[in-house]
């Protein structure tokens, strides 16, 4: 293979072994008949076409990887263009104490069922709001979890929620928890509880302090665990049902010793229609 200058680029390029030229058309579009010597050359200048279109396409790979090359260069330069524009950003400016505020607003309720719950989201930014997220019990604090009915469970939700809960009960320490329960009351049975999220959560009862379930047909008789429950910090507890619900004994107060407000709807409490 011989190589040339471009004219226009000034790169080497491979040169060509045939010229495109107008003979041949001429040829083809001729009466006569062709001499000896150009129909015995033909095999030979076939031969020499094909490979230049051998190199021709080892050339085009060439560049396609040049360019490729450059493609990848601007990308990571205008990578780094946004990131010296991060630098720059006023929320960096932030004192810790303020960020860790904002943090709160977004975290007043982490949907465990959501793809990425809030808290989650925010320590996956950058390692500086990882950290804050982490020393920040408040952050994990609060919870919604989704009580699945028998007919609607799903073996890997319950695996991510069961994760997602542990990782909750451990970053919020000793903080007080506010819990909204939503769905129906059944849970699979773990062998000892490590498996079963609502097990989890009513093992860190002394820690309740604002809870709500919300459900189609609210019923305690539903939620045998709950009568047991050591309740010392209970401050607010709201139930509400879809459906009026009739059997509504509430065991679980009588462990609630500093209980302020208990708001019920759709349930028939103590014999007083709420």
């Amino acid at each position: 293979m011989a190589f040339e200058s471009c004219l226009l680029c000034h790169s080497t390029v491979f040169k060509p072994r045939v010229s495109v030229t107008n003979s041949v058309y001429e040829h083809l579009r001729s009466t006569n008949t062709l001499p000896e010597n150009i129909i015995s050359d033909i095999p030979a200048l076939l031969s020499s076409v094909q490979k230049d279109l051998d190199d021709y396409e080892s050339e085009i790979h060439r560049f396609q990887i040049r360019i490729a090359d450059i493609q990848n260069r601007r990308e990571m330069l205008r990578i780094h263009a946004e990131n010296l524009q991060s630098l720059q950003s006023p929320i960096r400016r932030l004192p810790n104490e303020l960020l860790t505020r904002v943090f709160g607003y977004l975290c007043i309720e982490n949907d465990l069922t959501e793809g990425c719950p809030s808290a989650v989201t925010l320590g996956s930014v950058c390692l500086r709001w990882r950290q804050l997220t982490i020393e920040c019990p408040e952050l994990w604090s609060n919870m919604v979890i989704y009580l699945y009915e028998e007919d609607d469970f799903d073996e890997v939700v319950h695996g991510r929620l069961t994760c997602l809960v542990n990782l909750y009960l451990d970053r919020s320490k000793s903080h007080l928890l506010g819990l909204t329960f939503i769905g129906g009351p059944w849970c699979p049975d773990g062998d000892d509880g490590s498996d079963n999220p609502i097990l989890q959560v009513a093992q860190q009862s002394f820690r309740w302090k604002h809870v709500s379930f919300d459900a189609d047909k609210f019923s305690p008789g539903n939620y045998p665990i709950w009568d047991s429950l050591d309740l010392p910090v209970l401050d607010t507890l709201y139930l509400t049902s879809s459906y009026d619900v009739h059997d509504c004994s509430l065991e679980m107060l009588k462990n609630t010793p500093i209980l302020r407000a208990f708001h019920a709807s759709g349930c028939i409490v103590s014999g007083i229609e709420t």
